[in-house]
């Protein structure tokens, strides 16, 4: 049983320290962790994703990702179209994308540090 706990503080520390670089990487260049995370989930689905899926994905609580989805979208990062109802998907636009590829893809490889190797 020991093992077992001793495994899942090792997770809970790799958490830690990936969500730390993201928070660095993002003050670094100026955003908002949530602004970092929404590029960061919609680069990795291909430049667009479901609003339940950063949600997900992050952690972010509906409130905050609408917040920021709405600062992205007056700075003209992104579309939301409709999927389904209520559901929304978040596409990036060209900027977005571009500054998705030079912060969140940036954040991606700067993770494989706080990653076990074995």
């Amino acid at each position: 049983m020991q093992e077992k706990y001793e495994k899942m503080r090792l997770l809970n520390a790799y958490i830690c320290e990936t969500n730390a670089v993201y928070h660095e990487l993002a003050q670094a260049v100026n955003l908002s962790d949530s602004v970092m995370q929404v590029l960061y989930t919609a680069l990795t689905g291909g430049g667009s994703c479901t609003v339940r899926e950063v949600c997900f994905l992050t952690g972010i609580s509906k409130q905050t990702l609408n917040s920021a989805l709405r600062k992205m979208e007056s700075d003209g990062l992104l579309r939301l179209e409709a999927v389904d109802g209520k559901q929304k998907r978040i596409c990036l636009t060209e900027a977005g994308l571009a500054l998705a590829n030079e912060t969140a893809l940036v954040a991606v490889s700067y993770t494989h540090l706080t990653l076990p190797t074995n």
